[in-house]
């Protein structure tokens, strides 16, 4: 069919998912209100850049990392980490661009 489009994917309704609050909280630092939102070994806590950029993301519902986001002081990514989870609480995929020094990258994760 000419010009006929599929629905958007629907997000599961039925599953476990963090609260907005509690992803808000766990990027402060702070513990969650309910058991199972972030983990001792993913670091979430943002540093005052991270939190300009994760600001900025949450506007523009997709997050621009330099590289991958790696953070040597954590030995991970927060950012990607956080921002994964907010979307996770709010049932939409995690957009994530990738700035190279070459190439830029579009990572798309459509956890449920």
């Amino acid at each position: 069919l000419a010009g006929a489009s599929a629905p958007p994917p629907l997000a599961e309704k039925q599953c476990w998912r963090p609260t907005i609050d509690d992803v808000d909280r766990i990027s402060w630092g702070r513990p969650a209100k309910r058991k199972g939102t972030g983990s001792r070994g993913q670091p979430h806590r943002l540093n005052d850049a991270e939190r300009t950029l994760y600001d900025l993301a949450r506007s523009k519902g997709f997050v621009e990392v330099a590289g991958s986001g790696w953070r040597s002081q954590r030995a991970d990514a927060p950012l990607v980490n956080t921002f994964r989870s907010w979307c996770d609480a709010r049932g939409v995929a995690a957009i994530f661009l990738h700035k190279g020094s070459d190439v830029d990258q579009v990572v798309l994760d459509l956890s449920p």
